[in-house]
């Protein structure tokens, strides 16, 4: 959500980089949340929270799902890949 509304505020499209990711040891329990699927998102919300806030949690994620923008980029610096990908072709 601080993604998304950095995002709506500075009007400018970004780029998210999750670094560190050489310290993760299981790698594909991260795979779920790098470009999340809505409904996922919100079953995990609702597990995790008090009942009386599934009225926001649809709210927010209906938010992400309507702006469609916020994923993340995984950063391995041992990986030239990586680096590679979060750079972008030169």
């Amino acid at each position: 959500m601080a993604c998304l509304s950095a995002m709506v505020q500075l009007e400018l499209p970004h780029v998210n980089i999750l670094s560190k990711m050489d310290l993760v040891t299981n790698k594909r329990d991260l795979e779920e949340f790098l470009d999340p699927e809505p409904r996922f998102l919100l079953s995990e919300l609702n597990q995790r929270m008090a009942p009386q806030f599934a009225k926001l949690n649809k709210a927010l994620i209906e938010l992400v799902n309507d702006y469609s923008m916020v994923s993340f980029i995984p950063l391995d610096l041992r990986k030239e890949s990586s680096i590679r990908y979060c750079v972008g072709p030169n």
